[in-house]
């Protein structure tokens, strides 16, 4: 799929939420006893709180046909317990269009989110998905990731 990957800013916010509701009712579907479809996936003062933090960006994969899919990348830092303090990144979400999944765009995103982790010297990546959430699962598998 031809397109861009870009950060985020604030005339994004439409584009985001658009694409995060079509992903809380998939999501609610797999797991309904788990999620529930909520009006509003992210506030807009959430959004911008977001955009502030030097920790968190918004990867956005943005092609002739509009915003595609983003990815929610946020450094963190483990510490405590048995493991070595160190910082990671997380994916909190990744979201394709419904229409344009199986076109490359999840891998795109997750090529940046590497490459994202890299400038920051971050060693590990870190993500959560549901067992229900089969497509997810195989598509991680194909990039290496493992639970």
């Amino acid at each position: 799929m031809e397109g861009l990957v870009r950060i985020a800013g604030r005339d994004d916010y439409a584009a985001i939420e658009r694409l995060w509701q079509a992903q809380n009712r998939h999501h609610s579907g797999l797991e309904p006893a788990r999620i529930r479809e909520v009006p509003v996936c992210l506030a807009p003062d959430e959004f911008s709180r977001h955009l502030r933090d030097p920790d968190t960006d918004f990867l956005l994969f943005e092609s002739p046909r509009g915003v595609l899919g983003f990815a929610m990348v946020v450094e963190r830092r483990i510490e405590g317990g048995v493991a070595r303090p160190r910082a990671i990144a997380f994916v909190q979400e990744i979201c394709v269009a419904e229409t344009a999944r199986q076109t490359g765009i999840g891998r795109c995103l997750m090529s940046h989110v590497e490459s994202w982790a890299r400038r920051r010297e971050l060693t590990d990546i870190y993500l959560n998905v549901w067992a229900s959430n089969e497509g997810a699962l195989a598509f991680y598998r194909t990039l290496g990731f493992a639970a």
